[in-house]
């Protein structure tokens, strides 16, 4: 399922089943990324003439897990994680497109998850000014 956050402070909540198929006790770090697919209308490329990062880790869990159990894990994705950076150099979130993906951090053939998430979002909201120029 799709998620739509409007605002810093939204939330979307996603759960995520992990399962030893081994036949030894294993532990296992479930990451989550946000990779962003369309910005203001514009596919990946830039925001504004800025270029946009590739994906973002933004949280992870580490569990253990006996042969053949299975645990349920909970992610909380806020708005405000989906911040990017704009050609001032503040971190901002307006209305973009991304794909939230969980992984174990390489690119295994169905052992990947991505789900959509839009920020509709009708002005920018500052996240954190940039503040450091050094120029």
């Amino acid at each position: 399922s799709s998620c739509v956050v409007n605002k810093p402070s939204d939330e979307c909540k996603f759960r995520i089943k992990t399962t030893n198929t081994g036949h030894r006790l294993g532990d296992e770090v479930v990451m989550v990324f946000f990779k962003p697919t369309h910005v203001d209308g514009q596919q990946q490329a830039s925001l504004a003439g800025t270029p946009v990062l590739m994906k973002q880790l933004i949280d992870f869990k580490r569990i253990t897990l006996a042969p053949g159990s299975s645990r349920d894990l909970v992610f909380d994705v806020k708005g405000h994680q989906l911040g990017l950076i704009d050609e001032d150099g503040n971190r901002v979130l307006q209305k973009s497109a991304f794909d939230i993906i969980f992984s174990r951090g390489f690119y295994e053939e169905g052992l990947q998850i991505r789900v959509p998430i839009k920020v509709n979002t009708e002005k920018q909201h500052m996240l954190s000014p940039f503040n450091h120029k050094w120029w």
